[in-house]
């Protein structure tokens, strides 16, 4: 079943989505639970990357974190490596959509912002430049 939520998506704009497929998971975890990885598409000169790509590009293990680990991560950003702060940092498990109009598909984000702290933007998948080397993806540690 999914939830809906209120939230703002990157551009700012009041939009309600609704979670269509999530990893759920424990709630609490701490930046030592988790690892970037940077799945084989990034760096391919592409521009528009569908949702079902990121399925058949990572492996189901790759997509064990989602927004409920966003969220608990958000709660001890303080604790986050400086490192991160140049990257979107996706969590794969889950993927959102618009209720209303076009049913466009969101992944969670967490951002450094310039005002020095991280918020959750919504991401959409399908219209993203994966060529670009800002983008890392999160995981459980291995």
């Amino acid at each position: 079943m999914s939830r809906g939520i209120k939230t703002k998506i990157r551009r700012l704009e009041a939009e309600n989505l609704e979670v269509i497929s999530d990893i759920g998971g424990v709630e609490e975890i701490s930046p030592c639970d988790v690892e970037l990885f940077f799945p084989l598409f990034l760096g391919r000169d592409t521009t528009a990357f569908h949702a079902a790509d990121i399925c058949d590009h990572l492996k189901e293990v790759d997509r064990d974190v989602g927004l409920r680990h966003a969220e608990s991560l958000l709660k001890v950003q303080g604790r986050l490596p400086e490192e991160w702060k140049k990257y979107f940092l996706l969590f794969p498990g889950t993927v959102l959509r618009v209720v209303h109009g076009k049913k466009l598909l969101y992944m969670p984000s967490l951002t450094w912002t310039q005002n020095g702290g991280w918020v959750i933007y919504y991401y959409l998948i399908w219209r993203r430049d994966w060529s670009r080397d800002k983008h890392a993806f999160i995981r459980m540690k291995r």
